[in-house]
């Protein structure tokens, strides 16, 4: 697989000149109203996720502090049996905020993914229209074509 620059240096070689143009992808998902409305969707899943994690965290917390208080005055065999608990349900957890992010990235790769493609697609056609040879994704040295991009695809290209 070539290189960017190899890519581009190949270019210029074949054609004598080289008009470069970039779309950046992840500025026009975020400035595009697709992309937004997708953001907020996603910020509101995560804020659900996090106030799940903090009830439970809370709850181990304190869970924690009644053992501390009542430690002195509980038989060993019963601390040991409440402190396996903690661990129990700090492991439970752990493995629901590993979920959670888990969850969220699938979730934001399906909700941006065809934002993107759609992206990706406009950008192609303006290169077209415009006579460039090559437009980056990802921003590089050339004309910026992100703003026109994000125009277009609010109104519905």
């Amino acid at each position: 697989m070539f290189s960017k620059q190899d890519s581009v240096r190949f270019l210029v070689q074949a054609t004598g000149s080289l008009e470069v143009a970039f779309v950046d992808i992840k500025r026009a998902v975020a400035g595009c109203a697709e992309g937004r409305k997708a953001r907020v969707a996603l910020k509101e899943i995560f804020d659900q996720h996090q106030q799940d994690l903090d009830r439970e965290q809370a709850a181990v917390k304190t869970a924690t502090g009644d053992l501390n208080r009542e430690r002195a005055s509980l038989p060993a065999e019963v601390v040991r049996q409440r402190e396996n608990e903690l661990r129990a349900r700090v492991d439970i957890v752990q493995a629901a905020y590993k979920s959670y992010q888990k969850d969220l990235s699938s979730r934001e790769e399906a909700a941006l993914r065809p934002i993107e493609n759609r992206i990706r697609g406009i950008s192609g056609r303006m290169g077209s229209a415009r006579g460039l040879v090559i437009v980056f994704d990802t921003p590089s040295a050339g004309v910026d074509l992100t703003d026109e991009a994000i125009r277009r695809l609010d109104a519905g290209e």
